[in-house]
């Protein structure tokens, strides 16, 4: 896969061992701008960027430290590489799947220096990102009925939704342009 810098990302080199050279910041930034979630079945276009940027604010607004903070930043980081797969179709895929993006998900941990700290951070970003969904589905689904059926659906009846929804995003460079710039602030705070 030729990235937007024009880095090679190859994934069948990740059986061989964990291979990071083909990863970069700016490549990670510019593809979750562009790369909508829930399969782009939204009311608008609602990239995993901007997710990103909202598991942050979500753990900001919780007290924790802009090393959590960063780990929820980057929680998703590896689907720059391997795209967000809609939850329903990971789990049809199966075991294949998981080793895919586990492998993925190492080597950009790796690259990016945040491995222990993506592992110390994993169970507050785990509810965060959570907390996320439930307020995402809320407001990018069709209907409440629509919203409220998808919630029970997954089990997350109990999952608090946010109590302040971002205002939506300019899409594409400057969304990118905005998760470098949180990462960068929050690098600095470490």
């Amino acid at each position: 896969m030729l990235t937007a810098s024009g880095r090679a990302f190859e994934p069948k080199c990740l059986a061989a061992g964990v291979k990071t050279e083909a990863v970069c910041l700016p490549d990670i930034a510019h593809a979750l701008a562009q790369i909508c979630r829930f399969g782009g079945h939204c009311k608008r276009h609602y990239s995993v960027a901007e997710h990103s940027l909202f598991v942050a604010d979500i753990l900001r607004s919780r007290g924790i430290s802009p090393a959590g903070q960063l780990a929820g930043l980057l929680h998703d980081a590896h689907e720059a590489y391997s795209g967000d797969m809609p939850t329903p179709i990971k789990h049809a895929l199966g075991e294949p799947w998981r080793e895919f993006e586990s492998g993925v998900e190492k080597a950009v941990h790796v690259a990016l220096g945040v491995s222990a700290l993506m592992e110390t951070w994993l169970a507050a970003v785990h509810d965060a990102d959570l907390c996320a969904l439930v307020t995402e589905i809320r407001a990018l689904f069709l209907t409440p009925a629509d919203a409220e059926a998808r919630i029970r659906a997954l089990g997350l009846e109990h999952v608090e939704p946010h109590n302040v929804w971002p205002a939506a995003a300019a899409p594409g460079i400057g969304l990118a342009q905005r998760f470098l710039e949180r990462y960068h602030t929050l690098r600095q705070e470490l």
